[in-house]
């Protein structure tokens, strides 16, 4: 396990996440990746795994994948673990850490048009720009699974 705030490790040993597990398969010409938990890892994120899906893809600009049956995401290339280490660090610090405190305690709050990240520690609120692809799709997510709860009702 490692702890989700590299720079601030004392003290915060509740804000733990797996460790990225990834391999890479050789097949003939084309090589692909695959990270085999992130769905673990998402859940400790408290993130949808697809938003974390789409963001390697963007970010790494290649093509990716969830298969539900093994649980894995396939990038298209060869992608080494400290490549995706540092990807998924980028968006922890981007996306999951407050500006604020560095705790990894925001909540979303979308409405139709907008998105407010509030901190549950500190308090601090902003509105996000949905000009940003991850809080689209962190949005668009979490409309899809309202829309789900009010028809399960």
């Amino acid at each position: 396990m490692n702890t989700v705030n590299i720079s601030n490790k004392e003290g915060y040993e509740r804000y733990q996440m797996p460790e990225l597990e990834s391999r890479v398969k050789n097949l003939g010409k084309y090589n692909n990746s695959y990270i085999e938990n992130l769905p673990r890892v998402a859940q400790a994120l408290h993130l949808n795994y697809e938003v974390l899906v789409k963001y390697f893809g963007w970010t790494l600009n290649t093509q990716s994948k969830f298969d539900k049956k093994t649980e894995e995401v396939q990038l298209k290339g060869e992608f080494t673990n400290d490549i995706l280490k540092e990807t998924l660090r980028k968006f922890i610090d981007k996306y999951v850490l407050c500006p604020k405190c560095s705790l990894p305690e925001l909540d979303f709050q979308c409405k139709k048009k907008t998105m407010r990240i509030k901190c549950r520690a500190c308090g601090h609120s902003e509105i996000c720009e949905l000009t940003d692809r991850v809080y689209k799709s962190i949005h668009q997510e979490d409309v899809i699974s309202t829309k789900d709860k009010k028809t399960k009702a």
